[in-house]
């Protein structure tokens, strides 16, 4: 049962961050930039409710991210890395957090613990 409610809640908090969908920064500018030296890229599939979901996070220098879900829906805001590692991203009044190693990104609920389900909420660094 606690593996069944962990999933349902993973999967509202992957929806409900779907809903920050963002095309600019009201300066008439894309609010997404390109890729540069001062970012860390992870990408991945991950498991959801209605299928799998192709997830790109991309971490800047200046402590702002940009998430990327099945190539379309991008969010944006910032982040930050505690003593633990534990990776906090912060888009609008949504956090999510991830478990954060120097090869990837884990997925964790919202006790920033691992998915009970074992299933692999694991997003991996994309090499320059």
């Amino acid at each position: 049962m606690k593996k069944i409610l962990f999933v349902a809640a993973a999967a509202v908090m992957t929806f409900a961050s779907c809903g920050n969908k963002t095309n600019g920064n009201g300066n008439g500018t894309d609010s997404i930039a390109d890729s540069t030296a001062d970012s860390t890229v992870y990408a991945g599939v991950l498991p959801g409710a209605d299928g799998s979901d192709s997830v790109t996070i991309t971490l800047k220098s200046d402590s702002t991210f940009t998430r990327t879900h099945s190539g379309s829906q991008t969010e944006t805001g910032k982040y930050s890395v505690d003593a633990k590692n534990i990776l906090t991203t912060v888009a609008g009044a949504d956090s999510d957090f991830y478990a954060m190693t120097p090869d990837s990104l884990t997925m964790l609920g919202a006790d920033k613990q691992p998915a009970a389900s074992g299933l692999p909420y694991v997003l991996k660094k994309v090499a320059k």
